[in-house]
């Protein structure tokens, strides 16, 4: 996904905003592989945007993806927005996931 690729190329950026652009697991797995390596990155918003009510159709294996990269690599994100998604709507993979990364990870302090 481009946009991961600027936010990857400018360490600068600390506040990703991609509410609503409609990104799916494929977006959400580029945002996963690029939270395990950015230090800068603090705010991750993909949820929806509550103007339009619009999400960003991310299923279970972007939000796996998402939620392994937060227990095991990055140490800096503070806030992560997912509201409105279909992550959890497969199953209880995405669910231990995410309760594995909770367990985990320290700097995460908000997360819809």
């Amino acid at each position: 996904m481009a946009m991961m690729q600027l936010a990857k190329s400018n360490d600068r950026i600390v506040e990703f905003n991609m509410e609503a652009n409609d990104i799916g697991d494929e977006g959400a797995i580029a945002a996963g592989v690029e939270l395990e390596t950015n230090r800068s990155l603090r705010v991750l918003l993909l949820g929806s945007n509550p103007t339009f009510w619009h999400d960003n159709n991310i299923g279970p294996q972007g939000g796996i993806r998402i939620a392994a990269a937060l227990r095991d690599k990055n140490s800096v994100l503070t806030r992560l927005s997912l509201s409105r998604n279909k992550i959890f709507e497969a199953g209880t993979e995405a669910a231990a996931e995410f309760g594995a990364m909770l367990r985990q990870n320290r700097t995460l302090a908000r997360l819809d």
